[in-house]
């Protein structure tokens, strides 16, 4: 529980994680960081894609309330489990809400951020 703010900085990752995925696009053609998938990647486990990676902190952390949930079942109605499964589904709302927010305004905000900086410089 009083670790629980620390998930808040998941919301500016997940929020991020379409604008990352717009970029990588860009780099497809990249030989570096493919030749770097392959070498993380030895036994194939996983997907070669970046995006495959990039993706695992997204899912986990919305995860977590089902494997709290998972847990209680399991426990005597534990009442710390009830309120750490109560603060990550609130966790989960504001990730939501501020990839929605992204999601909605993100392009504008880069567009405002990038036009900001050329009449600064």
């Amino acid at each position: 529980m009083k670790f629980s703010i620390d998930f808040k900085i998941y919301s500016t990752y997940c929020a991020m994680h379409l604008r990352i995925n717009r970029l990588l696009n860009l780099h497809r053609t990249n030989e570096y960081l493919k030749e770097f998938l392959r070498k993380s990647n030895p036994y194939h486990q996983h997907s070669l894609s970046f995006e495959s990676y990039l993706i695992k902190p997204v899912q986990r952390i919305l995860k977590y309330p089902l494997f709290l949930q998972q847990l209680l079942i399991y426990s005597n109605n534990d009442v710390s489990l009830k309120k750490a499964i109560k603060m990550m589904n609130k966790i989960s709302r504001y990730i939501n809400s501020m990839q929605k927010l992204y999601e909605d305004f993100g392009q504008s905000f880069e567009y405002f951020i990038k036009n900001s900086k050329e009449v600064i410089d």
